[in-house]
C-alpha cells in the first residue's frame, strides 16, 4: 500500500457531501443492530482483507463497497447520490475511493461490542444490513480524520501532527501473502527462542511462569492460525467453533487451547476490560479513534456461545511481533525488566549483523568484509556493524545497520 496515507487517503460521508453525523449518532443506530450480525459482518470483511492483499485497496473491490455505502438512507439519503452510481463501474466519487480500512473496521468492532444488541440472532446477513454498515463505515471516517497541517512549523503543530501521524502508523501494518507473516512469526522465533537466552537466559522461565505455556506453544498457536485464516476459511464462514478448532491437533493441544482461551473474550467480559481500562487513564490519554487495547488483548470474541469470530485478524497477527515483549515486560520488573530489555536489544543487534553477514557473504562482486561493533578511542562505539567493499583502486562503501 505504498499510496495508502492514513486519514488523508480515505473518502467519507461528509465528502461525499453527507450531512454532518455525530458519534452519538452512530452509536444509537449501532445499539439497534444485532452483535453477531455486526461481528459476522466485520469477520467476512476482515477476511477479504487479509486474503484479497494488497488487492483489497484496488478502487475495484472499494468501489463495489461504495456502491453499498451510496444507496443506504442512514442519516438520509447522499443528494445525487444516482450520480455516483454506474453500473458494473467503479463509482463516480472524484477518484477517491478506498474507504473501508483497518481503522474503520476496528472502531466499528469496539463499538458493536459496547452498545449493540447483543440478544438479537442474525440467521442471514441481508444485503440492506451490509449496505447499513458499509454506510456506517463511511461515516466513521469523519470521526477518524483529523485534519491536515500543511505547514508544522509550529512547534505544537510539529508534535500533534508527529503523534497523529504515529498513531495512525499503528494500523494497516499487517498485510500481504500469508509467507509474509510467516516471516515474521520465524524472525520472532529466531530472536526469542534462539538468540534472547544467550543474553537472558531466564526468558522462557520467565514466560512460562507468567502465561503457563511455553514461548513454542504459543508461536505455534499463530501459526495454527495464520494458515486457518489464509487458507482454512472461505468466504461466507468466518466463526469458529471451540470445540472443533483444535480437533486435528495431535500434539500440544491442551496448549493451544490455553493460548486461545487467553486470547479470548465474551462480550461482557470484553465490557468489562474496556471499562477498566478506560478508568485506569487520564482525559487527556482518552483517544477513542485510536486506543484499542482491550480488542488487541483478546482479538477473538465469543460472540455466541460455543462460537469465535476473529474480527480483525491483523490485531491477532500482530500478537507475532508485541505478545511476547508485552507479556515479559508486565510480568517482570525492577532490574529484571531492565535486563530483559537490554537483551533483547543485544538480541536484536545479533539477529541484524547475521543478516549484514549473509549479504556481505553472498554478494556477486565478491564479499564484503564486515565487523561487529567498531569502536572510536573518542566516541566509543561507532554502530552495529560495518561493512566494506572495494579495494585499493576503487572508492570505499561504508553500510551501518
Amino acid at each position: 500500500m505504498d499510496d495508502f496515507k492514513g486519514s488523508e487517503s480515505f473518502t467519507s460521508f461528509k465528502e461525499l457531501c453527507g450531512v454532518t453525523v455525530g458519534v452519538n449518532d452512530v452509536i444509537d443506530e449501532i445499539s439497534k443492530l444485532p452483535l453477531d450480525g455486526i461481528l459476522g459482518f466485520l469477520a467476512g470483511l476482515s477476511l477479504e482483507m487479509i486474503q484479497a492483499k494488497i488487492d483489497f485497496f484496488s478502487p475495484r473491490l472499494q468501489g463495489g463497497y461504495l456502491q453499498d455505502a451510496i444507496v443506504d438512507d442512514f442519516p438520509r439519503k447522499i443528494p445525487d447520490a444516482y450520480k455516483m452510481y454506474t453500473p458494473g463501474r467503479v463509482p463516480i466519487t472524484g477518484g477517491r475511493n478506498i474507504f473501508v480500512h483497518e481503522q474503520n473496521l476496528v472502531w466499528l468492532c469496539n463499538a458493536a461490542i459496547l452498545y449493540s444488541d447483543e440478544n438479537q440472532t442474525t440467521p442471514k446477513l441481508s444485503h440492506d444490513f451490509r449496505c447499513r454498515l458499509f454506510r456506517l463505515l463511511l461515516i466513521i471516517n469523519d470521526f477518524l480524520n483529523v485534519g491536515r497541517i500543511d505547514k508544522p512549523y509550529d512547534l505544537n503543530k510539529r508534535r500533534i501532527f508527529s503523534q497523529n501521524w504515529l498513531r495512525h502508523g499503528q494500523f494497516n501494518r499487517l498485510f500481504g501473502e500469508s509467507i509474509e507473516i510467516l516471516v515474521k512469526l520465524a524472525r520472532q522465533k529466531i530472536l526469542l527462542l534462539d538468540m534472547l537466552p544467550k543474553y537472558y537466559e531466564e526468558a522462557e522461565d520467565a514466560f512460562y511462569e507468567a502465561t503457563g505455556l511455553s514461548m513454542k506453544a504459543y508461536f505455534y498457536a499463530i501459526c495454527l492460525f495464520v494458515s486457518h485464516l489464509y487458507e482454512g476459511m472461505n468466504k461466507g464462514n468466518h466463526w469458529l467453533s471451540k470445540s472443533t478448532i483444535t480437533s486435528n491437533i495431535k500434539k500440544n493441544k491442551k496448549d493451544i487451547k490455553k493460548v486461545i482461551a487467553d486470547w479470548t473474550r465474551s462480550p461482557s467480559q470484553y465490557r468489562d476490560a474496556y471499562n477498566l481500562w478506560m478508568e485506569d487513564r487520564q482525559d487527556s490519554e482518552k483517544l477513542p479513534i485510536y486506543d484499542f487495547v482491550p480488542l488487541r488483548e483478546t482479538p477473538l470474541i465469543e460472540g455466541r456461545p460455543g462460537e469465535l469470530i476473529c474480527p480483525v485478524p491483523p490485531f491477532l497477527f500482530s500478537k507475532i511481533e508485541d505478545g511476547p515483549f508485552f507479556i515479559l515486560s508486565d510480568f517482570l520488573s525492577g532490574p529484571e525488566l531492565t535486563r530483559f530489555h537490554v537483551a533483547l536489544g543485544d538480541a536484536y543487534e545479533e539477529y541484524a549483523h547475521q543478516l549484514v553477514e549473509k549479504i556481505a557473504e553472498a554478494d556477486t562482486c565478491g564479499a564484503w568484509n564486515i565487523s561487529r561493533n567498531p569502536q572510536s578511542k573518542k566516541k566509543g562505539e561507532l554502530a552495529d556493524s560495518y561493512l566494506r567493499g572495494g579495494h585499493y583502486y576503487t572508492p570505499s562503501i561504508m553500510y551501518f545497520t
